[in-house]
């Protein structure tokens, strides 16, 4: 059971939970189905670099100097400097992919949704510790859902999924010890709502 979380937690980390969204909507929505493969290769990967890569950097230097305990930062106190730094990522990830790939707003404020959710995460995790996986999830369903919306696709299959992998992450994380079920639901709650506004409420 425990070997299964490790992987469910593995494959599903914050740090490349991004680039699932990019490689979602280069593929299989209508508006960049027709991109050029050179575009979606950018996307795609400035994505990996920005979101997944970028962060990881100074995670395993941390780790090296025994900063951190693992690459998860499961000790909450450890969190700060991380958290601090996916946020820059995440803000550079939102310049990349308005004035590189010239994306809508609403795409673009995706990143900074990200950048605020990593903000709101900081901030909770000064007193209580809350699951970044989870927000991830709950980020990436939001973002299929809203960019579904927008953009005239029917992913139902596809958020069922996610709700079912989701909760397999959220069962994952409390059997490794790594949160409790209202950490995991609060870390859902917040990557949700961060991503969905902005989606909704901006138009252009």
């Amino acid at each position: 059971m425990k070997l299964f979380c490790k992987i469910i937690s593995t494959v599903f980390h914050p740090l490349l939970m991004s680039t699932y969204s990019m490689i979602w909507l280069m593929t299989a929505t209508e508006a960049y189905k027709v991109s050029t493969p050179a575009y979606k290769l950018t996307a795609i990967g400035g994505t990996l670099i920005f979101t997944g890569i970028v962060p990881l950097i100074p995670l395993v230097v941390l780790l090296m100097r025994g900063k951190i305990t693992d690459i998860n930062v499961s000790v909450r106190r450890q969190r700060t400097l991380p958290y601090i730094f996916s946020c820059v990522a995440c803000i550079i990830w939102a310049v990349f992919l308005r004035g590189k790939l010239q994306m809508p707003c609403f795409i673009v404020s995706v990143a900074l949704a990200s950048a605020v959710a990593l903000v709101i995460l900081l901030l909770i995790n000064l007193r209580w510790k809350i699951s970044m996986h989870l927000c991830c999830a709950g980020s990436v369903f939001a973002f299929v859902a809203g960019m579904s919306f927008k953009l005239g696709t029917n992913p139902l299959w596809l958020l069922v999924t996610m709700l079912i992998i989701s909760s397999l992450l959220a069962i994952s994380r409390v059997e490794l010890k790594a949160h409790t079920p209202a950490q995991t639901i609060a870390g859902f709650a917040v990557g949700f709502i961060t991503t969905l506004l902005p989606i909704v409420l901006i138009n252009n």
